[in-house]
């Protein structure tokens, strides 16, 4: 085993297996530990496990429960396409499959007959990922999940929440009162409240 604090590069051996376990930044490789990202060597002797603590952030990767911000790039009546931009409060690229899938079940609490009445393409979206991996799905329902800013379908302004209450949105520039499952912090321009 080499010495704690040690600088550590990719692929150089750590432990043995008959020493410590894998543990965060490692992994075991017949039967020898080794780096798995460039950083300081560490062992938690609470779990007897052999660990890198990587010098620098390293790039996210979705789990469910994570809330992301997402942009709408196709809908359909059973289904919205969007492309994950960011995890709430986190600012690392996310890597992997970055397109995503939300169910009209996924949408609201409340029943909901078609997407196209509470999407439109450009909304950005605050969700929460529900399945990760090749087949990304989220879930906007809940309080502070849904569309957080989001345009005119007529003259493409940002739309605000409407005084009238006629109709969710609506547009200062041309007066389009529109329809859209919105986060409860609508327009405050809070991206990452998680």
């Amino acid at each position: 085993m080499i010495e704690e604090g040690t600088l550590v590069f990719p692929g150089d051996k750590v432990a043995t297996a008959e020493e410590l376990l894998p543990g965060a930044g490692t992994a075991d490789v017949n039967g020898t530990i080794v780096g798995t990202v460039m950083g300081t060597f560490m062992v938690n002797k609470k779990n007897s496990q052999a660990e890198v603590t990587p010098l620098t952030s390293t790039p996210v990767v979705l789990h469910p429960g994570d809330t992301v911000i997402c942009e709408v790039k196709h809908v359909m009546d059973k289904l919205v396409l969007v492309d994950v931009l960011h995890v709430a409060g986190k600012h690392r690229h996310i890597t992997g499959d970055k397109d995503a899938a939300i169910p009209v079940p996924d949408i609201a609490k409340a029943y909901v007959t078609s997407a196209k009445d509470k999407f439109k393409i450009g909304d950005m979206v605050r969700a929460t990922v529900t399945q990760a991996g090749a087949n990304i799905r989220l879930s906007t329902a809940g309080k502070n999940l849904g569309v957080i800013k989001s345009y005119c379908t007529q003259c493409r302004a940002e739309l605000e929440v409407a005084r009238d209450k006629k109709a969710e949105l609506e547009c200062p520039r041309c007066g389009s009162l529109e329809e859209r499952h919105i986060a409860a912090d609508y327009g405050e321009g809070n991206l990452d409240w998680k």
